[in-house]
């Protein structure tokens, strides 16, 4: 008899052992869970204020363009001595560029577009570039 009794205390430790281990896998599990509840809410908060900066970002891009008023020339200088020129006008950077200028002769051909003269290109609300000092 005294062979069975401790084969059930024996069996009874293990149990309780056995309980305890599982108490507390399921208390880091709980604690995890938190954690991940926690995570969450964090998560929704940042999609939420995402979803507003979004907004605001769509709504700034539908912001009528401001165009400047164009300024007409009435008469350009004439110099005698010069040859008549032909300008160069970059469509992508608004400048107006004397056709020897090595600005001039960078625009790419989709860009370029020619004056025969000054006054129809800044008419046109073009920009001199500084190689038109002399013209």
């Amino acid at each position: 008899m005294k062979a069975s009794f401790q084969n059930v205390r024996g069996d009874i430790l293990r149990i309780d052992n056995f309980v305890r281990q599982m108490s507390e896998n399921l208390t880091s599990l709980s604690q995890g869970q938190a954690r991940i509840l926690d995570n969450i809410s964090e998560l929704a908060a940042f999609q939420v204020e995402l979803a507003t900066r979004i907004e605001r970002l769509e709504k700034g891009s539908a912001r009528p363009v401001r165009r400047t008023a164009r300024k007409t020339v009435k008469r350009t200088i004439k110099r005698s001595s010069r040859k008549q020129a032909k300008f160069v006008v970059s469509k992508s950077t608004n400048k107006l560029h004397v056709s020897t200028c090595p600005f001039a002769k960078r625009v790419k051909p989709k860009n370029k577009a020619m004056f025969s003269s000054k006054k129809k290109a800044l008419n046109e609300g073009y920009k001199p570039c500084d190689c038109m000092k002399k013209y």
